[in-house]
């Protein structure tokens, strides 16, 4: 038909396929180790480092290099462990001969006091020697007669030991020392570790020293004074431990110090103060008693205590205006 335009058909290229045949085309991005090194080297820059999965067997590291590096690091380690336990093991055998040294000095020193303890108890009871002869008898002329009678000299009597317990916290010098003839027993002050030790010591001086005592009495009567948690204590000493009255008197302030009294301020006796329906008589009793344990405070604070204590009345008043000089 004249003014159509003829069209014509192309055929698939593929049987049964609809549309343009597929052109196998190749992404730039999808490129070989190679053509990246080609490329890089046609436009003059360095070849962009690659995934170690794509490069080749040749890049990996060598994993033999790196255990040999650790292996050595370990080895070092255990050597630096070694002379460090070599070091501690010389300083702990160091300590224990200072150790051991210190140990034997006490028990020297012990047997030392024990042995001066028991010097001192037979020189006690050693009775003088005799006087010498004077020079000028032994160059006189001896009488004409019948031979003089010459007395043989007396042999000092023997110390006679008296039994000692193994196990007294007493050492054996002061167990072998004899009681004072003078002395005279007497009740003694108890002592059971509850109340002030200074207190107790005061009053257990004073009764043996007035019954005639010494210190060794002191030491060798204080287990009939002590009771309950004192006895306690003393029986639980070591043996041999105990050489004087005042190494005994040490340790008793040494482990009873917290029940030790201690001394009152002058705060404490503000704080002393007259109960409602107290009278005046029971207030300044119980005044007295706070004041016997504020030996410190000057008599000024304690009057000025007292009146601060008192009631609102008219003994109060009249205790302002006109001060007392003295308690």
């Amino acid at each position: 038909m004249a003014g159509k335009r003829k069209t014509t058909t192309r055929a698939a290229a593929t049987t049964g396929q609809k549309g343009r045949p597929r052109r196998t085309t190749r992404s730039t991005y999808a490129t070989s180790p190679a053509e990246v090194s080609t490329r890089a080297d046609a436009q003059g820059q360095p070849p962009e480092p690659q995934d170690p999965e794509i490069q080749g067997p040749e890049a990996q590291p060598n994993p033999g290099a790196t255990l040999d590096q650790e292996l050595q690091q370990l080895q070092a380690q255990l050597q630096r462990a070694q002379q460090e336990r070599d070091r501690m093991a010389v300083a702990f055998a160091a300590n224990q001969q200072a150790t051991q040294a210190s140990a034997q000095a006490a028990e020297i020193r012990q047997q030392l006091a024990v042995l001066h303890a028991e010097m001192l108890s037979m020189q006690h009871a050693v009775p003088a020697s005799t006087s010498a002869i004077p020079a000028s008898a032994a160059t006189a002329t001896i009488p004409q007669g019948p031979p003089p009678v010459i007395n043989q000299p007396t042999m000092p009597a023997q110390v006679t030991r008296r039994p000692t317990d193994p196990k007294s916290p007493l050492s054996e010098g002061i167990q072998q020392s004899p009681w004072p003839t003078a002395y005279k027993p007497i009740t003694l002050p108890k002592f059971n570790g509850k109340t002030d030790p200074h207190q107790f010591i005061m009053s257990y001086e004073a009764a043996v020293a007035s019954a005639g005592g010494d210190d060794a009495v002191l030491a060798k009567s204080f287990v009939i004074a002590a009771e309950g948690d004192a006895l306690a204590w003393y029986s639980m000493l070591k043996p041999s431990t105990v050489y004087s009255w005042e190494n005994l008197r040490d340790k008793i302030l040494a482990n009873f110090k917290g029940l030790a009294a201690q001394s009152l301020t002058s705060t404490d006796l503000f704080q002393c103060k007259q109960m409602q329906g107290e009278t005046l008589h029971d207030y300044f009793r119980k005044f007295m008693q706070v004041k016997a344990k504020a030996p410190d405070v000057p008599d000024e604070i304690f009057i000025e205590a007292a009146i601060k204590g008192l009631r609102i009345g008219p003994f109060a008043a009249h205790l302002a205006r006109k001060k007392p000089t003295s308690i």
